[in-house]
């Protein structure tokens, strides 16, 4: 006999918290928008690294210096902009 295992989140199941409907949702917009070169959204879910934010993002690390500048005890920082805006390339 086979299993056959599905994910159907209901309306109350805090669907934005499951990693796997996240993960599917960040391949799926990986894929529709990678054939434009489109640039990500601060205010939306993506799944660009590092280094990707820093081919599209032309004066990332423009930015970067000037936040180091402003906010040298990095308060104003967290692990997704570590790994992001302020990652070692």
């Amino acid at each position: 006999s086979s299993m056959n295992i599905r994910y159907e989140p209901s309306a109350t199941s805090g669907v934005a918290s499951r990693p796997l409907y996240r993960f599917r949702c960040q391949l799926i917009m990986s894929a529709c928008h990678s054939p434009f070169d489109a640039r990500p959204h601060w205010g939306k879910l993506f799944s660009h690294t590092g280094a990707q934010l820093a081919d599209v993002y032309e004066r990332l690390p423009d930015f970067a210096a000037m936040a180091n500048r402003f906010d040298p005890h990095k308060k104003f920082r967290n692990a997704f902009l570590e790994t992001t805006v302020f990652a070692e390339r």
